[in-house]
């Protein structure tokens, strides 16, 4: 599942609740749109489901940095994606309300519309949705459906979504494309900069780049020094990040 947190309490495993979670999540514990999904995965007989509040102790950083380690794992090898793309918290629910009344009467779907999804805007989810093989995203209106070969929703709107990094040819331009995209996001916490790409890094990495120094790859490394940004910032106060690297930089 992909979904925002927003500000909302969202229910969690930590090292406390952790043995009851083995046993059992009581249903009508579970917020709306956890509720959602697991409705969606009882339709296509998905037998297991996957979402980070739960699946990851959120009160052990040592657990939380292998989990986020793992994410290019996780998606890739994911059967399908569920995106509550509308919701701005766990509270929201998950399913659309369809705009019009019969299949005659589709009202089409606005592209910068799709880009404006809460879930769209938040930097972990790019990652999520690089990664994953098929989604699902369910909108404030509509179903859409995003793989490797389509792109396409309800309202027959047509290729309204960006496409992934597997639609072009494996070059470092690629990699500053995403960099460009990725940095316009939100991040709840600027810590996350780095770890919320591992998995893209990872996968980009196998295309023989060389090494990943801190957002920068090898093979270009000199050229990717070269950054700037794009309104004035100051250096974030995480220091575990080198000052000549992007991610270093507010915004």
């Amino acid at each position: 599942l992909s979904h925002c947190w927003g500000n909302q309490h969202v229910l969690t495993t930590t090292s406390v609740t952790y043995e009851d979670r083995k046993e059992r999540i009581h249903w009508t514990g579970l917020p709306k749109t956890f509720q959602d999904a697991i409705d969606c995965c009882r339709k296509l007989e998905i037998r297991y489901i996957w979402i980070d509040s739960l699946c990851i102790l959120q009160d052990s950083h040592e657990d939380w940095d292998y989990e986020a380690g793992q994410m290019k794992h996780v998606y890739t090898n994911a059967f399908v994606t569920l995106a509550a793309a509308a919701a701005k918290n766990s509270t929201e629910g998950m399913w659309p309300h369809p705009c019009w009344q019969d299949a005659g009467a589709l009202i089409p779907f606005d592209p910068p519309e799709a880009q404006e999804l809460p879930l769209l805007t938040r930097a972990w989810v790019l990652q999520e949705r690089l990664l994953s093989a098929r989604i699902i995203y369910f909108t404030k209106n509509e179903i859409m459906w995003e793989c490797r070969q389509l792109r396409t929703c309800e309202c027959l709107a047509g290729d309204i979504l960006q496409p992934s990094l597997d639609s072009g040819l494996p070059t470092l331009q690629t990699w500053q494309k995403f960099v460009d995209r990725y940095t316009s996001l939100c991040l709840t916490k600027a810590t996350d900069r780095l770890p919320a790409l591992s998995g893209i890094a990872e996968q980009m990495g196998q295309r023989q780049f060389g090494t990943f120094y801190a957002g920068h790859w090898e093979l270009n490394f000199v050229n990717s020094l070269c950054w700037l940004a794009a309104t004035p910032s100051s250096r974030e106060p995480d220091t575990s990040v080198p000052s000549w690297s992007w991610a270093a930089a507010e915004g």
